[in-house]
């Protein structure tokens, strides 16, 4: 081979030195076969390239091959090649052919060649090419595309086969192709889930045929029997141009095989393979058939390879009765072949040891700041090979991404280099689940579980698995509105201003909330105040005027139900235009309000809420069959009017809000829309507004009680925020019951508020509806969580659709910052605010990053506000220096005045006069920023939900064989954290012998028959790990030492935790 070759002139000399040689056999489960010399291979290939081009392609061409490992496919494939076209081959992994957009897009392709026998490939297609079918096409999302040729490769009635038709072409004269054409546009979606193109030239793809042969260890005159796909680079026939191996491949025409084992070992001992290309996983089961193994099985491959996944010790069994050699490989697209582990003594085979680097590559593995890391310490692989990395095709920033060093390549995997230098690969470094060979991304399935009837939300989650390494859980709240994100900060009241003097727009510290919507009904009446849009694109705006309006109508609606100044009530409506009118229609009328939903199918989360606020009056949606439901376990005469409950005697009256009427009634919306406005009632600063209830690290809801004028000293929290952002037009999905929701920022900047509003069920792909409802709305400034974030960041379609919007500014809460928050620098704003704070004490921090390229660093949530201050102090309350970790706590000059009666909880959560305890952990640096790692107590931060795990302990106590039990938390990328079980056996001899899976199944149905509330965090919450102990550490009082108990999971788990 030289370097002036093509696969056109390495096709024509395998053909011309070696002619009755086989190239490529193909065996069906039927027991055809399909064999094919290097002379007819070329000659085949020739003829596939005239029935291309009778069809309309030409050099320069790209084509799209979507058709299954088979003759057909490597024809169509070399027959293109042959024209001097570009050739991509691939497979359709979604029904509605949303993963070939991006390939079709950024690889400007002009023709693809199918099935016309495949109804869900075609069925896919024509979600994107309506016109689609045999012949000519237009689409307006690929401008580039013109041609689609079916290839019938399973024909009924008249039609003609491909490979029939082909073996009446002539022959065509490959065109004049040179060594940097392109030849072949692999795809990869490495550790990113989008879809990346590497484009290879014909020399490229070349030099990849002498590493692969090392790798292998195959030489002329071998058999090496694939399944792999010609569009991956280890099914790419690369050795086949090099040294001429012949191929031997499974040809499922049909049905798969009933015995598929039995099938490939078939084709393996009959062809004579001397190389095996499989999984790990494969030759493990062969190992489970004894029947094939000990029956007259003459046969053994000289090298089984295994690659694309890590591999471990138990498939070594396999040396000796399959194989003689063991070849470990690694590599990736974009950089080919880079490692190999040659294994002939079974005792000797490694966990995750891919060997050493082939010639002309070299690795390191680095940490966060790509500094090299000793030997045995794990940090992230990079490559550097001779098959140099071109760059992903029309993707600058994937391509700046992955090489953040000249030359060098990040494949996104962990590994560590050994004392001998041999490089252990232990799996992915980002959120991907591997299975197996298969790199799986969450996102695009969950996107499609959310249009299943029924969901809310859902997550999809790698469990361990021993056969495939991890395997994916799909976690599913059911269809309700959310109420559980944790709450941000409340109030700080304003400093250095006398009274009666302006604070911000004309407010006045004796300003209400009720005074402030009558001035922005009179200042600006037509400026959009609140508009809500549904997935289905109707849209609910509501000017400032008609906010007022609506208001004191709904008001008037609500006297003639029973609520009246000093009342309590509680909305149990979701996020809503219903809930904006019955909360502000409420405080219009001098109420007090309170907006949650139920979270416990029995409703016991909310008799403490009814209980410790004395609420007066209930509101819910009479179409909400499950509040109803768990309302009637303490309300039996639950029904419209007024109601007694002894487990609730505050309780007077229960109103039902109509949201979605059959047709002969009336919605609430219109039913309002027909009141006269209310007179406004005489409402004071310092009357109650709202009460907002947490239950921070004790898993009891405590109300946090606030005054009109709390209200709009929350307002002024903000300033810094809109200063910042510029911003007239935000994105909230905030409750009116959460910090963050409540229109305390209306109230100080009437900025018009844009919120999603799901009446029934969730759009059908909801970052897509997101991202319309931004552009549309000219939405400029975001308040979301970072976990909302990911599935939009991921979507390159949506992002590359529209380039010119951008946020001014995006804020985060809720959720512990990390470095990779980051991410949304550029594709979606250039400023970002990162701030911390509690329902109690208010904003306590904030951080801001500007540009595109500002590092973000983990758990910095920046320096303490005005007027406030931040300490970190041991268990003693004592301070302890910069960069100590210990408990944070905050001076909060008053704003706290305790928990609605609970002077316990109060008491616990301030140790000092003026200091409140949030019950998070963290430190301070030596310039006065505030590091928040997580909490402290034994609740579990899950995403945006805390998880108290004591009532669940207690549940699984019951369970048979369990002596002790704690779930303590253990980390996780995603959600910050996951629980885990930790179980003792009970010792009595009598007693019966716990099984975790019993444990796993009490856990789910626990959450399943518990909750009411839909949360995709909560459900992310349900227990996958139980571990068994002969013992818990435990401190000198007998107590279980949580701290050390969750070491030992992590190590038993393997597991590291991310450190700030």
């Amino acid at each position: 081979m030289s370097t002036s070759d093509t696969i056109a002139s390495r096709l024509r000399y395998w053909s011309v030195t070696s002619p009755e040689t086989m190239a490529f056999i193909y065996v069906t489960p039927e027991g055809e076969r399909y064999a094919y010399s290097r002379r007819e291979f070329f000659s085949w290939s020739r003829r596939a390239a005239s029935w291309l081009r009778s069809r309309g392609m030409r050099k320069r061409d790209v084509i799209l091959c979507l058709l299954s490992n088979s003759p057909e496919q490597a024809f169509i494939m070399m027959g293109a090649t042959l024209l001097g076209a570009t050739v991509i081959v691939t497979g359709m992994q979604f029904r509605d052919g949303s993963d070939l957009v991006p390939v079709l897009t950024l690889g400007d392709v002009t023709t693809i060649v199918l099935d016309p026998r495949d109804a869900d490939i075609i069925s896919g297609l024509k979600n994107h090419i309506p016109n689609l079918c045999g012949g000519q096409v237009t689409a307006d999302t690929f401008p580039a595309l013109r041609t689609v040729i079916f290839c019938n490769r399973n024909p009924e009635g008249s039609g003609e086969l491909f490979l029939e038709s082909i073996s009446r072409d002539q022959e065509a004269e490959p065109e004049d192709i040179n060594p940097d054409d392109p030849a072949h546009i692999f795809l990869t979606s490495g550790s990113t889930g989008q879809s990346k193109l590497v484009l290879c030239t014909h020399k490229q793809v070349l030099a990849l045929g002498p590493t692969m042969i090392e790798c292998y260890g195959c030489k002329p005159g071998d058999v090496l029997f694939s399944s792999n796909f010609f569009g991956w680079v280890t099914g790419y026939p690369a050795g086949y141009y090099f040294c001429g191996i012949t191929r031997v491949a499974p040809y499922i025409k049909g049905s798969q095989p009933k015995d598929e084992l039995k099938f490939l070992l078939d084709v393996m001992s009959k062809e004579k393979a001397t190389h095996v290309l499989t999984l790990p996983q494969v030759a493990k089961k062969f190992l489970t058939r004894t029947d094939l193994l000990t029956s007259d099985l003459t046969w053994r491959a000289r090298a089984f390879i295994f690659g694309g996944s890590p591999v471990r010790k138990d498939v070594a069994g396999i040396l000796g009765t399959l194989t003689s050699e063991i070849r470990v490989v690694c590599g990736t697209t974009e950089t080919g072949f880079n490692l190999y582990k040659s294994y002939t003594d079974p005792d000797k085979v490694e966990n995750f040891n891919c060997g050493k680097p082939v010639q002309g590559a070299q690795v390191k593995v680095v940490d966060q700041h790509l500094q090299e890391v000793p030997p045995n310490t794990k940090g992230e692989l990079m490559i550097m090979h001779n098959n140099v990395f071109p760059g992903y095709l029309k993707q600058p920033g994937q391509s700046a991404a992955a090489t953040p060093e000249p030359g060098w390549f990040k494949p996104g995997d962990l590994a560590y280099v050994t004392d001998e230098g041999d490089v252990c690969v232990e799996g992915r470094q980002t959120e991907a689940i591997t299975v197996g060979t298969w790199t799986m991304y969450p996102q695009p399935l969950e996107t499609s579980l959310l249009t299943c009837p029924g969901v809310h939300e859902v997550a999809v989650v790698a469990i361990p698995d021993k056969d495939f390494g991890s395997r994916p859980c799909a976690c599913v709240v059911p269809d309700s509105r959310p109420e559980a994100d944790r709450l941000v900060p409340d109030d700080i009241p304003v400093k250095g201003k006398k009274k009666g003097t302006d604070m911000m727009h004309g407010m006045t510290p004796d300003d209400t909330v009720v005074s402030r919507l009558r001035y922005w009904s009179v200042t600006s009446p037509e400026t959009p105040a609140f508009v809500y849009v549904t997935p289905d694109g109707e849209r609910y705006a509501y000017s400032r005027k008609e906010l007022y309006s609506l208001s004191r109508r709904a008001a008037t609606w609500l006297s003639q139900r029973g609520v009246g100044k000093k009342e309590v009530l509680l909305c149990l409506i979701p996020t809503s235009p219903e809930q904006t009118f019955t909360s502000l229609g409420a405080t219009v009328l001098g109420a007090t309000t309170m907006c949650t939903m139920i979270q416990y199918r029995d409703g016991s989360d909310i008799v403490p809420v009814i209980n410790c606020g004395d609420v007066t009056t209930i509101v819910v949606d009479q179409t909400d069959k499950q509040a109803i439901n768990a309302l009637e376990t303490f309300i039996p005469n639950l029904s419209p009017g007024s109601v007694t409950s002894p487990a609730a005697p505050s309780l007077k009256t229960v109103i039902f809000c109509n949201r979605f009427p059959k047709e002969s009634e009336l919605s609430f919306l219109d039913s309002i829309a027909m009141e006269e406005e209310a007179e406004v009632v005489d409402v004071g600063p310092d009357d109650l507004a709202t009460i907002f209830v947490t239950s921070g690290t004790s898993g009891q809801p405590k109300l946090v009680p606030r005054t009109h004028r709390q209200v709009m000293a929350m307002a002024a929290q903000g300033s810094n925020i809109w200063s910042a952002s510029g911003a007239d037009v935000y994105y909230s999905p905030s409750s009116f019951g959460w910090v963050s929701g409540y229109p305390s920022d209306y109230c100080g900047f009437a900025k018009t508020r844009v919120v999603p509003y799901v009446k029934g069920s969730r759009p059908k792909d909801e970052d897509k509806f997101l991202w319309n409802l931004l552009m549309e709305e000219n939405v400029k400034i975001m308040f979301t969580s970072p976990l909302r974030l990911q599935g939009l960041l991921a979507r390159a379609d949506l992002l590359q659709s529209d380039v010119t919007w951008r946020a001014k500014a995006i804020i985060f809460r809720g959720s512990v910052i990390r470095k990779e928050f980051g991410s949304v620098l550029g594709p979606l704003t250039s400023k970002l605010l990162v701030f911390y704070g509690c329902t109690e004490v208010g904003i306590v921090s904030e951080k801001f990053y500007f540009g595109d390229d500002a590092e973000v660093q983990d758990c910095n949530c920046g320096k303490p506000g005005k007027d406030l201050q931040v300490k970190i102090v041991d268990d003693n309350l004592e301070e302890v220096p910069p960069y100590t970790k210990g408990e944070i706590i905050i001076k909060h000059n008053g704003i706290f005045s305790g928990y609605l009666k609970q002077p316990e909880l109060t008491a616990s959560a301030t140790p000092e006069e003026g200091w409140f305890r949030p019950g998070d952990i963290g430190y301070i640096n030596d310039e006065g920023e505030v590091f928040v790692e997580g909490r402290k107590s034994e609740v579990i931060s899950i995403g945006t939900w805390m998880m108290h795990p004591q009532p669940l302990e207690s549940l699984l106590m019951k369970c048979p064989g369990v002596h002790d039990v704690a779930v303590v938390a253990i980390p996780d990328k995603d959600f910050d954290n996951l629980p885990c079980v930790c179980v003792v056996q009970d010792p009595r001899p009598e007693a019966p012998l716990l099984v975790p899976d019993d444990l796993l199944r009490a856990c789910a149905e626990y959450f399943q028959d518990s909750f009411l509330q839909e949360n995709k965090s909560r459900d992310a919450g349900v227990p996958k790990v139980c571990l068994v102990f002969d013992k818990f550490p435990v401190n000198i009082n007998g107590k279980v030492q949580r701290t050390a108990l969750r070491a030992l999971a992590m190590e038993r788990l393997g597991l590291q935790k991310t450190v700030c």
